[in-house]
Order: C-alpha cells, then sequence, then structure tokens
C-alpha cells in the first residue's frame, strides 16, 4: 500500500567520515576508468591517505551544495563491438565512464538521500528501481499479476498501469 507524502525536509547531508569513504574503496571494483589520473589499485593501497582527502572533499561538496566540475566530466562509451555502426544509438552501451572520485561522491550522497526519500512517503510505492528490496522481478511479478487480473476479469491489460 503507497503512502501519503509527508512534508519532511532535508535540510543538509550528514557529514563523511574517514571510514565510509574508506568502506566504499574497499568495495570499489578493480576497473579504472579512462577519466582516472590513479588507478583503482593504487587508491585502494593508499586508502590511509586518499580516505580523510576524499572525506574532506564530499564534505566541502556537500556543504556548498556544489559538485565539483571535474568529476562531471565523463568518455562516451564505445560500441558493444567494433564493427558496429558508430551512428546507430543501439550500438552502444547504456553507460557513461565517470573517474572514480565521481562514483565515489555519487555513492555518498545516496546512503544520505535514499533514506530521506524512502522516509517521507514520496516515492511511489511501484518505484522498484534503487530501493532496497525491491529488483526488476518485483515490477515484473506486478505487471504479470495486473495481467493476469485483466485476462481473469474478461478485461484488455495495457502498459503503464
Amino acid at each position: 500500500m503507497c503512502r501519503a507524502p509527508s512534508s519532511v525536509t532535508l535540510s543538509e547531508f550528514s557529514a563523511v567520515t574517514e571510514e565510509e569513504v574508506a568502506h566504499l574503496f574497499k568495495w570499489l571494483p578493480p576497473k579504472t576508468s579512462p577519466l582516472d589520473c590513479l588507478p583503482v589499485s593504487l587508491l585502494k593501497a593508499t586508502v590511509h591517505v586518499m580516505a580523510p582527502l576524499l572525506a574532506q572533499l564530499a564534505n566541502l561538496s556537500f556543504a556548498a551544495g556544489v559538485f565539483p566540475s571535474r568529476y562531471k566530466l565523463y568518455k562516451h562509451p564505445s560500441t558493444k563491438k567494433p564493427s558496429m555502426s558508430r551512428n546507430d544509438p543501439a550500438s552502444y552501451r547504456p553507460i557513461t565512464n565517470l573517474c572514480t572520485f565521481s562514483k565515489v561522491l555519487e555513492k555518498l550522497v545516496l546512503a544520505r538521500l535514499r533514506p530521506h526519500v524512502l522516509s517521507t512517503g514520496n516515492l511511489s510505492c511501484l518505484q522498484s528501481a534503487y530501493r532496497p528490496g525491491y529488483l526488476m522481478e518485483s515490477a515484473l511479478l506486478k505487471e504479470v499479476g495486473d495481467i493476469g487480473r485483466a485476462a481473469g476479469r474478461g478485461l484488455h491489460s495495457s502498459t503503464g498501469s
């Protein structure tokens, strides 16, 4: 059952700790982005130096309400296969390569934003993405159930219900 939206506001993000950043570094995939100035393996090996710096950067970013311009840069993805047409959007993977620091800052923002959004009731109860415990399978099961109920009543079913 969906909840009624609330008027709870979020005025500031909680401070980022060095431990939180170090934990995120621990779970970083080993793949280095083409935009990284340092390989991920080096970031992980120097977490005791990098975590305090990135925690400070994140806290400054949150206090100013600004995502650093340097971390907004991205590299367009390459085609799925070299033989595919570069002019056809279907030839590309639906990803964009960001630098590792951007990904870490995004995770830090999400860790603060998600609990707020989930607690306010402003997120649709049908939203499956970006919610813990809700997978694509949840959305598919709902749609299959809706189609089955409509068919059982002799009705037509449509998407977007």
